[in-house]
């Protein structure tokens, strides 16, 4: 039995996922669609897709597994074109951070037969500072040692929460099951937050007495803080992923302007021993938790939740068989 799995996005993202299954093609057709062309023929010479389909409805037609891999501000219009054209059994997964909304528009647009999960994988530390987009950007072990943050919500099937769970153990991911609240409420702080901090730099620098002269001398610190904004989830929208986790992110910009003033405070009053020791508590708590996401060892830390294992081999993933490892029986 083949399983067809549609990645609707073929850049970064989704021609990662084609490059980590291509040893699975035997039992996985991939099939690929990008509003732009471009995309997708790069992504099939690199060896990620199977076939490509320029016509979106073709696409999906047959899928046992949609993965949406696309900007957060075209997921609405993209599951309501595509909702008429599902297997009723089909799997719809979605890779963008934003889960509340968007789980509320696919019960909204999408046939009540089908399961619908939220799928936002986190990088291999060893891609973490590469800020490239693109299929050119993909790697295979793009998402090596790190999480698939997994979320649903109502009545999902066991064999949607099995699939999606192996799907990413052949990724090279953990599943980690949490409620997209509480997901939403975290990645306000560590994915959104770094994007306002960027945006702020740019608006308190750019057009402002002396940048004429400043912008010839900005380098490392302000290219790598400004950074993020290459890593906003919005193509045309901006700011869409802010808008639709307000709460947190309001919650957390406060949180921000705290620190900036305990900083500002230190400064102005040449209070030398308090921002020493702020600046040494901050650096020593980034560089714990640059080790500890470099060596994605999270079940040796009892504070963290618990992962759900799903063992050593594969489990039978609806009707595929895991495959045994060369040279064990």
């Amino acid at each position: 039995m083949t399983i067809q799995i549609t990645l609707i996005g073929t850049g970064r993202v989704g021609t990662s996922i084609g490059l980590a299954l291509a040893n699975e093609t035997d039992q996985l057709f991939r099939v690929g669609h990008d509003r732009d062309p471009v995309h997708t023929s790069k992504a099939q010479k690199m060896g990620a897709l199977d076939k490509v389909h320029l016509n979106l409805h073709a696409a999906v037609k047959d899928a046992d597994i949609v993965v949406l891999a696309i900007p957060v501000d075209e997921i609405h219009e993209t599951l309501n074109q595509i909702s008429e054209d599902l297997k009723e059994s089909a799997v719809v997964l979605d890779t963008s951070a934003i889960k509340s909304t968007v789980s509320d528009w696919a019960k909204e647009l999408l046939p009540a037969g089908g399961d619908f999960l939220t799928f936002a994988l986190t990088l291999n530390p060893d891609h973490l500072l590469d800020t490239k987009t693109g299929p050119e950007a993909a790697h295979a072990d793009l998402f090596k040692q790190g999480m698939a943050v997994i979320t649903s919500r109502g009545k999902t099937s066991e064999e949607a929460l099995t699939l999606t769970s192996n799907l990413a153990v052949l990724l090279g991911s953990r599943p980690f099951f949490v409620d997209e609240v509480e997901y939403e409420g975290l990645f306000a702080a560590s994915g959104l937050l770094p994007q306002v901090n960027a945006a702020a730099l740019v608006l308190s620098t750019t057009g402002r007495a002396g940048w004429q002269e400043g912008r010839k001398i900005a380098g490392q610190s302000y290219a790598l803080a400004t950074q993020p904004l290459r890593l906003m989830d919005d193509r045309e929208k901006l700011g869409s992923s802010m808008l639709m986790n307000r709460e947190n992110l309001v919650r957390v910009i406060d949180n921000q302007i705290q620190g900036l003033q305990m900083l500002r405070a230190a400064i102005e009053s040449r209070d030398e021993e308090k921002l020493q020791d702020m600046l040494e508590t901050v650096i020593d708590a980034h560089e714990n938790w640059w080790e500890e996401r470099n060596r994605a060892e999270w079940d040796s830390d009892p504070s963290r939740p618990e992962i759900p294992s799903v063992g050593e081999h594969l489990m039978h993933w609806v009707g595929l068989n895991p495959k045994k490892k060369k040279g064990k029986e």
